[in-house]
């Protein structure tokens, strides 16, 4: 794998960088298969969001806790930012949307006990 700061002066530099083989593909694996698992039970009712997306599946499976919170990438993170990163939300897809290219942005503001969000599409 390429050195952490190289991602880093990739994305202060080019606003992009690839990370290859940066996710375990047996725990990708094992992600699918869980979220097929929990996805058929009738107690979840994922087939009246027609298979559209989960959130936050993170929070139920110990799997994907571990593929959102990869160390490797948590290190560019923090670097690249200068705190420690959190998982702020996780959308898990079946399938894909057909949406055009876009990004979600979160941005948040502390003003006294006040705390706003805004998403933002590119």
């Amino acid at each position: 794998m390429e050195s952490i700061q190289s991602h880093v002066n990739n994305i202060e530099n080019n606003g992009i960088t690839i990370i290859k083989n940066g996710a375990d593909i047996e725990l990708i694996d094992k992600v699918v298969s869980d979220f097929e698992n929990w996805s058929s039970l009738e107690e979840n009712n994922f087939i009246k969001f027609k298979n559209e997306r989960v959130t936050n599946f993170h929070l139920y499976n110990e799997n994907t806790k571990s593929l959102v919170t990869n160390s490797y990438v948590n290190n560019i993170l923090e670097i690249l930012f200068k705190k420690k990163q959190a998982v702020y939300s996780s959308l898990y897809f079946r399938e894909g949307t057909s949406q055009g290219f876009h990004v979600d942005t979160p941005f948040f503001a502390q003003i006294q006990l006040i705390s706003i969000m805004v998403f933002g599409m590119l």
